[in-house]
């Protein structure tokens, strides 16, 4: 019963809180509603307060038995990038376990998807059924937003980011260990690595290769879980630029390009370049709708958040993304997901 009666203050003293926010702003309010559902999670999308604090103090001294502090009702999470406000995933629950045992699965299912995406077009490269330079690229292009799309499923823990990224770190460790022991054998003079994973993620066979684009490309999604969880669009649009954008740009690019190089940059064409908006445009657009619709991420009611206004952000953020791919200061994993982050945050309003 006590437990009961302290669930009870606790949405009190939460729904207080966003009334009073509601005569600030009314149009927020709605939204604010439907986040009071999950304590735990932030609350806050530009709600034109200047001391947010004051806000939940007020509405304690309604509810004092409530018995929470200030922070614990309205604690936003790694400041105004993390997210537009989180009211939890509709399909956390779908597996009907707790949220530890949840999580460890659905990274285990994980995993095993990477695992088989790999594998798959691994084989077909390996029977000639396909260049195996395009087989890297399609490993680049998908991996990434498969991972992206199985984070719905994990709990609504504050642990559950951790479960998630322990898939790419796992992965980073695979890589150091198989880049540097390939390094090592063939400065002994043993030839190109024989490592499955250097293997199927180099050009050319070389071990040094894992402990370069690739690295960095699973580096970039552990750091997206842990810093851009499923309540913001910025780590999602970021990491979709970086896989379908960048990777069908080099697909298309090797087909089609010879005959549209751009003169600025020649080993970069304009087919590449429109493949990279394509591909970009529609696995951001994918992803961002998968999202919405599990109820990971609350837009803010705006003429500018309807699926029109997202388009436009979305070809926006993918032809900015393309840009930066043509400018030879970095690898592409690197500047690709910056600057899509920069602009996701920018025209969603996350800063």
């Amino acid at each position: 019963m006590g437990g009961r009666g302290r669930g009870a203050s606790r949405s009190l003293g939460l729904l207080a809180s966003v009334l009073l926010l509601g005569v600030v702003e009314g149009d927020e309010l709605p939204r604010l509603l439907s986040a009071g559902a999950a304590p735990g999670l932030p609350l806050f999308y530009r709600v034109g307060l200047s001391d947010q604090t004051g806000i939940a103090k007020a509405s304690l001294q309604l509810f004092p038995q409530a018995e929470l502090s200030a922070s614990d009702v309205l604690s936003p999470t790694f400041g105004a990038l993390a997210t537009l406000g989180e009211a939890g995933s509709r399909y956390s629950e779908v597996l009907g376990l707790g949220p530890g045992a949840n999580d460890v699965v659905v990274a285990m299912a994980t995993t095993g998807a990477a695992l088989l995406w790999l594998r798959f077009w691994q084989t077909l490269a390996a029977k000639g059924v396909l260049d195996p330079k395009i087989s890297r690229k399609i490993i680049h292009c998908g991996s990434a937003p498969l991972f992206l799309a199985l984070w719905p499923l994990y709990s609504d823990s504050q642990m559950a980011r951790i479960f998630a990224a322990a898939v790419p770190l796992v992965q980073i460790a695979k890589l150091v260990q198989a880049g540097l022991s390939g390094v090592r054998d063939e400065r002994e003079g043993d030839g190109p690595s024989t490592n499955t994973l250097v293997k199927a993620i180099s050009r050319t066979g070389k071990a040094k290769e894992a402990l370069g684009g690739p690295l960095i490309y699973t580096i970039v999604l552990a750091a997206a879980t842990i810093l851009q969880w499923r309540g913001s669009p910025v780590g999602i649009i970021a990491v979709a630029q970086m896989a379908a954008g960048d990777g069908l740009a080099d697909i298309v690019g090797r087909k089609y390009g010879k005959s549209s190089q751009w003169s600025f940059v020649p080993d970069k064409s304009v087919a590449g370049s429109v493949a990279f908006v394509a591909g970009g445009f529609l696995v951001s657009s994918l992803l961002l709708w998968w999202f919405i619709q599990s109820g990971c991420i609350l837009l803010p009611s705006s003429p500018t958040n309807g699926a029109g206004g997202c388009a436009l952000k979305l070809l926006a953020i993918s032809i900015g993304a393309a840009a930066v791919e043509l400018i030879p200061i970095a690898d592409d994993n690197i500047t690709v997901p910056l600057a899509s982050a920069l602009l996701t945050a920018l025209l969603f309003g996350c800063m």
